[in-house]
Parts: C-alpha cells; sequence; structure tokens
C-alpha cells in the first residue's frame, strides 16, 4: 500500500454473523437491525480482537528507506 493508517482497522461482515467471528451482543442486534431495514443501522463491520506487531519499511525525509 501507499500509505498506512495506525489504529484503524475495518472490514465487512457478512449476514449471518458467523460464530467463530465472536460477536458481540451489539454487532448481533445491529446486523438483525440492518437486515429488517438497511436504513435504519449501518451494517456491522468487523475489527480484530486482538492485534500483534507488524514490520513495516518506509523512506524518511533524507530518501532514507527505514526498516
Amino acid at each position: 500500500p501507499l500509505d498506512y493508517e495506525a489504529y484503524h482497522c475495518e472490514g465487512v461482515c457478512d449476514f449471518p454473523l458467523r460464530s467463530h467471528l465472536e460477536p458481540t451482543n451489539h454487532a448481533i442486534i445491529q446486523t438483525l437491525l440492518n437486515s429488517m431495514a438497511p436504513d435504519a443501522a449501518p451494517a456491522s463491520c468487523c475489527v480484530p480482537a486482538r492485534f500483534s506487531p507488524i514490520s513495516i519499511l518506509y523512506i524518511d525525509g533524507g530518501n532514507n528507506v527505514v526498516y
């Protein structure tokens, strides 16, 4: 990717929510409401339950690739 936005992770969850995704009660209700009245509530979105570190390369101000 051309850029990376830290502290933001979002993905689409299909209906019906699958149990292995471990949805919250809020996500379940929001998904049901959205399936009955899409204008009443936005679709639920999947977010991570835990994070782990990742390594990135970036180009600094001096045009050097930094790890």
